[in-house]
This record gives structure tokens, sequence and C-alpha cells, in this order.
């Protein structure tokens, strides 16, 4: 097994990291969709400078979606009907139909130029959103902010819609294994838990992953961040699983001693 697992707190305070197998603490991991909480950063600071709008259309900069109306708002929180043709048969079937591989292409516009599954905003699907996002960001040439991430940003149905994809083990476990009944919500750069897990999360805490099997997470009322990596496959796995709520688990514990007791 190889893993990474660092956490950075503010400096002065609780700090944890370890390698495990031939990986150092300097080794490069492939993190995948890790990467799309740096993009949703980038994308708010656009919004901050004026120079995104969440409620805009997208095709005034994506010249690729001029026939359609869908928000910068949507691509952010995986709400636009954009999904991966990995996770979605009938995209699959479509890419088959015109002679494509899944996941062809070296481009965005290569890759993720497929119909929409569902009018945007009428429900929740992971996918390609925030991959367009960030060709937004390359457009208007922004730089990267934190501030806006934490606030939910799906109403009731696509809440709901994303409460049911949540429900399911087997996705749940991509993601480090959360409770499965836990209340969900999804901000502009993560999943958000809704309510506290006990001896873990706090209320507010966001989360991602990555396909090799990594989880991060930023729960800023406990004060502790961290990340869970792996570069195994298939994501799910159940030792990883297993692992990664283990190092997590830990981590609170190992926090929790180190404050000053008044």
């Amino acid at each position: 097994t190889e893993t990474v697992q660092p956490t950075i707190p503010p400096p002065g305070t609780f700090h944890y990291a370890r390698t495990f197998g031939p990986l150092k603490d300097d080794s490069i991991l492939w993190i995948a969709s890790c990467t799309k909480l740096l993009t949703s950063i980038a994308a708010l600071q656009c919004v901050e400078r004026g120079l995104l709008n969440l409620d805009d259309d997208v095709s005034d900069i994506l010249h690729e979606f001029r026939e359609l109306q869908l928000l910068d708002g949507h691509l952010l929180t995986h709400t636009s009907g954009l999904a991966y043709d990995h996770l979605a048969p009938s995209l699959a079937r479509w890419q088959k139909s015109r002679g494509r591989r899944i996941g062809q292409g070296k481009t965005v516009q290569e890759k993720y130029a497929y119909p929409l599954l569902y009018e945007p905003g009428s429900a929740w699907s992971y996918g390609a959103g925030i991959d367009w996002a960030g060709l937004m960001v390359e457009r208007v040439n922004a730089c990267s902010l934190a501030e806006y991430m934490e606030a939910p940003q799906l109403d009731e149905r696509c809440q709901r819609a994303l409460m049911r994809v949540m429900r399911d083990p087997e996705v749940n476990d991509m993601m480090g294994g959360l409770p499965l009944g836990v209340e969900k919500n999804w901000g502009l750069a993560g999943l958000l838990l809704m309510e506290d897990v006990e001896g873990g999360r706090r209320k507010g805490a966001m989360s991602w992953g990555g396909l090799p099997n990594l989880v991060w997470w930023i729960d800023r009322e406990a004060g502790l961040c961290g990340l869970y990596g792996t570069q195994i496959l298939p994501v799910g796995d159940l030792r990883s699983v297993q692992m990664c709520q283990l190092f997590e688990r830990e981590m609170y514990d190992r926090f929790n001693k180190s404050k000053p007791r008044l």
C-alpha cells in the first residue's frame, strides 16, 4: 500500500505527515479530481473581480454553449446537465455511436463536448462542469480565492438529487465512506456536511477527492484539514476506505488531545 497523509493546520498548532511504502513526503501524486478545488477557487476569484457572475449565461465566454441556457453557477455545483461519459451509460453509447472512445480527446472541448443529461438546474450529476469552468477562468485570466467556498449552493430539489446519489454505498465509499445518513449539500468547490459527525468533521466541513482513492477535507469549525492519498485503483477500494476512515478518526483524536487544557 502506498499512501501519503498530511494535514496542514495554522502555524504552531497540530501537524501530522507520514508516508508508507516507497512514497516519500515530497513524492508527486496523480491527484485527479482533487484539482477541482483549485479550479473552483480560481473561478470564485473571477466572480469577486467582476469577470464572472454565477447567474450569467456561460455562452458569453464559452461560445461552445451558444444554443443552451447554462449558468456559470451550474458548472461549479454539478447541476449543469454535464456528466462524465464513463459514469453515464447514455453518454458512453452516444460516444460509441460517433466512433469515439470514452474519455477521448486532449482538451476540454475535445473530451467533453457532448449532450446534456437534463435541463440545467434540475438535478445533480458528477461531471465535467468544473473542467469547463476552468476553461472560463483561462479565458478571463483569473486567480484563486477561498472565501466563498463554504456556502451551500444547491436548492432543495438539487440537494435531494445529491443525497440520492450519496446514499449509494459504492459512491459514498468513493469519498472516504462518510456516514450514509448525514445530511450533505454542495458548495462551490466540494461536498458540504450539513451536520456534525460524532468524533469527526463538524457541520460546514468541505471535502472531495480524486480517482486513485484520494480524499481531502477542510474543517474550519474544528480548525483541521487533511489529505489522505493513495495511488490505488479502483476508486472506492474497500481497504482504502477503511484506512481513510481510520486516518481521519486518528487525526481528530490527536488534534483534540493537542489542544491546551483549560
